[in-house]
């Protein structure tokens, strides 16, 4: 919903095969804007609400859109949508790049939060909430085996709960945790059991 103000925006430029042009990217930076117009008359939505979508597209370093706020200046539930925002886009297709694994995604936002784009302490609830590898990742562990977290140990980000596999898939999956099963790490992401393409996505 926070971006219903593409909409108004030429469906050309925000579905280009390409990188924009700083024109294109100037008029899609129009939509926050366009957003909040669009809802102020929408009486069950709330002010906060508003200003959330409103805010998504800021960064914590001000270098965001539509009005460079920056830290404290950007409403906290707007500074959670919009790395919640990047990890969806970053695991989503585009027109002009492949959707990227999921472990990948979180690895450039945690470097964006080097470079100031993200809320510090926003990103470590990500970590927090999904472990460096993502719940639905699959793995490759030190032991051989593949397997798919299913659930993370919170601040032990490297070291989530795995559904376990051969690496021919033939066996019963059993459940470990490798917080517990200290001497097995991950080794690598891979694309699925099937297919285990581990670049990240250009």
């Amino acid at each position: 919903v926070h971006d219903v103000g593409l909409l108004k925006i030429d469906r050309n430029i925000y579905m280009a095969p390409r990188r924009l042009t700083e024109l294109e990217f100037l008029e899609i930076s129009k939509h926050p804007s366009i957003t909040f117009d669009m809802r102020k008359d929408v009486k069950e939505l709330r002010m906060g609400s508003r200003m959330v979508a409103y805010q998504t597209h800021e960064r914590f370093n001000g270098s965001g859109y539509p009005r460079k706020r920056a830290g404290r200046q950007i409403h906290h539930l707007a500074r959670i949508a919009a790395v919640a925002d990047e990890f969806v886009s970053l695991i989503s297709p585009r027109p002009y790049r492949r959707a990227m694994l999921p472990y990948f995604a979180v690895e450039q936002i945690i470097r964006g939060c080097q470079n100031g784009l993200f809320d510090p302490d926003v990103v470590r609830g990500l970590l927090y909430t999904t472990s460096l590898f993502p719940i639905g990742s699959y793995v490759e562990l030190s032991n051989g085996r593949v397997g798919k977290v299913v659930r993370s140990n919170r601040i032990d980000y490297t070291r989530p709960v795995i559904e376990l596999w051969n690496s021919t898939r033939t066996d019963t999956p059993e459940i470990v945790d490798l917080k517990i099963e200290e001497d097995i790490s991950i080794l690598r992401p891979i694309d699925d059991i099937d297919n285990e393409t581990t670049e990240p996505s250009a």
